[in-house]
């Protein structure tokens, strides 16, 4: 019986050496990546099989667990890199949220320009949950500002929806349920579907007295739907405990770490 347990026990700390000269091999090969979504996955793989082991002895654990910390640690190195960058970025665009919302005309093209920016970097580097909700918060709170200035600035108008502002309005729950997909392909088609709609109800506008036209309170409404797009990819969670005691982003989300995103799944 003993024996048994012995062998066990060798198997099982041969089977942690391996992962750990594996994550040596994986970390070496990503030197020049940039696929941070790629690379989050695999660290969050290698955590999970580290965890699923098998059992040691306290003191074997406690000598392979040191090691195994120091070279997660290096391989999460980059990736914490890319996302402080990222958050540096993030801050950077919020800035510039705050000065479009404070101007005393809102320019859509300028709003949908800031969404778009943020949309591609939520794509490209991944953060944990608390964080990117948050700075997507903090970076959509003076644009909702500013189109509520702009909707009381703006008079009543009375009439019945055209065929134009049905479409934006069709458009933007066909953009919503996208959103709800976590397909970034059906996103980009439904952002496209909706940018034709709002174009078409523009050019309608000019045909008819403004004071019959409901467009410019659909423009608003449905610019504000799509804001909502950009938290579409930018809610995979982090890996593990171990990248939050050393090797991933110090704002990571313990509590999430358990539960596989669905979005994050979706990529």
């Amino acid at each position: 019986m003993a024996g048994a347990d012995e062998k066990d026990s060798a198997d099982q700390r041969a089977q942690r050496v391996a992962l750990i000269e594996e994550v040596k091999a994986w970390t070496a090969a990503q030197t020049e990546s940039e696929d941070w979504r790629a690379q989050l996955r695999a660290l969050h793989q290698f955590a999970d099989r580290w965890r699923n082991a098998g059992h040691l002895s306290e003191k074997a654990f406690g000598e392979m667990q040191g090691q195994w910390k120091g070279i997660f640690k290096a391989a999460a190195a980059r990736l914490e890199a890319a996302q402080k960058s990222s958050i540096d970025r993030r801050q950077a665009l919020i800035q510039e949220a705050q000065e479009v919302g404070a101007a005393p005309a809102l320019r859509m093209d300028a709003v949908k320009a800031l969404q778009q920016r943020w949309q591609v970097e939520a794509q490209s580097v991944p953060l944990d949950r608390k964080t990117e909700q948050k700075l997507w918060e903090v970076f959509r709170a003076p644009l909702d500002e500013a189109f509520q200035r702009k909707g009381a600035d703006r008079p009543p108008v009375a009439g019945p929806l055209n065929d134009h502002d049905r479409a934006v309005i069709e458009a933007s729950k066909a953009l919503d349920a996208a959103n709800a997909s976590c397909d970034v392909v059906q996103i980009r088609s439904a952002m496209a579907a909706l940018d034709a709609a709002l174009r078409g109800q523009a050019q309608q506008a000019k045909t008819v007295q403004p004071a019959s036209v409901s467009a410019p309170r659909m423009q608003a409404a449905a610019a504000e739907s799509s804001a909502d797009t950009a938290k579409a990819a930018a809610s995979e969670p982090v890996p593990t405990d171990e990248v939050q005691e050393g090797a991933a982003p110090s704002t990571a989300d313990a509590d999430i770490i358990a539960i596989a995103h669905r979005c994050s799944q979706a990529i």
